[in-house]
């Protein structure tokens, strides 16, 4: 198909279409590809591992606010949740309480 599209290019013949059609495909095809390894990548990873690894991943102070920026798809009791469950391992520590309450990890 590629080289009927370019034939009689220097006479200005050439069927762009034939290589649109083809370059097209090309990209869906790599599109879906992706499409599919994203899926396979998060289908393997529940959201409270996300937030997990996220939390895990903070250096310095952060508040529940930053990791709901992070995490978008994941809900606020979720990301919640996840925070006291690492508190009671001792991974994270909470000071203050509120708005103003800020996470640390636990060194």
């Amino acid at each position: 198909m590629l080289q009927i599209s370019s034939d009689g290019w220097h006479e200005e013949r050439h069927k762009l279409e034939l290589w649109w059609t083809y370059f097209l495909s090309t990209l869906n095809e790599a599109y879906r590809e992706l499409s599919d390894r994203v899926e396979k990548s998060h289908a393997s990873t529940s959201k409270g591992d996300v937030v997990r690894r996220i939390v895990l991943e903070q250096n310095g102070e952060f508040t529940l606010s930053d990791i709901q920026n992070l995490c978008p798809n994941v809900s606020e009791q979720m990301i919640k949740k996840i925070l006291h469950t690492l508190k009671k391992e001792r991974r994270v520590k909470l000071t203050g309480r509120g708005r103003g309450a800020k996470w640390n990890q636990r060194h």
